[in-house]
């Protein structure tokens, strides 16, 4: 009877870890990503989408949201993290928010990042990735900045997917 419960112990215990997220976070890298981000110098941003949207943290937000979703990234956002800092550091800029379309004709959404990534100071990466949307099948009946936050979180996990095998685009 001893052993019996010394099994079921082991396991509810095996099974709270994996619950709790314990098994597998020793193995995930931490990576501090600048936040907020910055718009690239030269892009051209309406001050509404600036003042409503919040872009310059929800993007590195959903980039977090994307690393915690697996097991591979600890993503740690810092507004103190610099190209020079110790570690991995990621510094993004919205470079480009494109806007196209009316109620009437359908509306397009696009947004372009890019990245740095660096190690101990070392430049190991750079990446320009871009997403646009029609909104789906309601895009009539989505305000402005709901366009720019499906663009930024899909942008979010093809970040994490680039970090995996970073290069210098």
């Amino acid at each position: 009877m001893g052993g019996v419960m010394r099994r079921f112990i082991a396991i509810q215990s095996i099974l709270l870890f994996v619950s709790l997220g314990l098994v597998g976070e020793a193995n995930a890298e931490t990576v501090l990503v600048r936040s907020p981000a910055v718009y690239a110098k030269g892009s051209v941003v309406r001050d509404a989408v600036k003042n409503e949207c919040d872009l310059l943290t929800k993007v590195p937000a959903y980039i977090k949201q994307s690393g915690d979703a697996g097991d591979r990234w600890n993503v740690v956002l810092s507004a103190d993290a610099t190209k020079k800092s110790k570690g991995l550091v990621l510094t993004l800029q919205i470079a480009n928010l494109g806007e196209a379309g009316n109620a009437f004709s359908g509306r397009m959404k696009s947004m372009t990042l890019t990245g740095e990534l660096h190690r101990d100071g070392k430049l190991i990466g750079r990446f320009t990735k871009m997403r646009n949307t029609g909104g789906g099948a309601f895009g009539g009946y989505m305000g402005e900045c709901a366009f720019f936050h499906r663009c930024a979180k899909t942008l979010g996990k093809d970040v994490i997917t680039w970090l995996d095998a970073p290069s210098i685009e």
